[in-house]
């Protein structure tokens, strides 16, 4: 149930940067971060990395929904329960 939360947040904000971006937000060009990222390289440079990262927020929360993990997250996993402890 929470990988279903955190997937929810990936993709309610990773949207906000995409269509922040594709629709010229002016919000979104108020933030600081994003204020300083088109004064390094540029208005248009920047609404595209915005869109960029909020595509691949957007594809990592439904990686999260549907269950990927990688290969090192599933090492630590115990074989027989449910649980993030690791079993000694």
């Amino acid at each position: 149930m929470f990988d279903y939360l955190i997937a929810g947040v990936a993709v309610v904000s990773g949207s906000a940067l995409l269509l922040g971006g594709a629709l010229n937000a002016a919000w979104l060009m108020e933030l600081a971060k994003v204020r300083g990222l088109a004064a390094g390289v540029g208005f248009t440079a920047a609404r595209m990395i915005c869109m960029g990262v909020g595509a691949a927020v957007i594809l990592l929360g439904i990686l999260v929904a549907t269950g990927w993990r990688p290969t090192w997250a599933q090492a630590r996993l115990p074989i027989r329960s449910c649980s993030w402890k690791t079993v000694i």
